[in-house]
């Protein structure tokens, strides 16, 4: 959308300064579906369902994402549940 230059009129104006933005820096747009990148999503919606900060660090980093790094390092399929 922002690299056509089509959409919703109202985002027009906000399209224009991304674009500006990308043109004066070596930055690109680039599309990567949920399930090609399953930890930032768990990641993104376990912050999101809390009322607090949302921090940990190795080595506690939480089995579930653990086991999501897992399944794409060995590149199985993601079955959204």
């Amino acid at each position: 959308m922002v690299e056509k230059q089509q959409g919703h009129w109202s985002l027009y104006s906000l399209m224009r300064q991304l674009t500006h933005l990308l043109d004066s820096t070596l930055s690109s747009l680039v599309l990567v579906k949920r399930e090609q990148n399953r930890g930032a999503d768990w990641i993104a919606k376990e912050a999101l369902s809390k009322k607090s900060d949302f921090c940990w660090s190795p080595p506690y980093v939480n089995k579930t994402f653990r086991g999501i790094i897992s399944l794409e390092a060995a590149e199985l399929p993601y079955i959204r549940g």
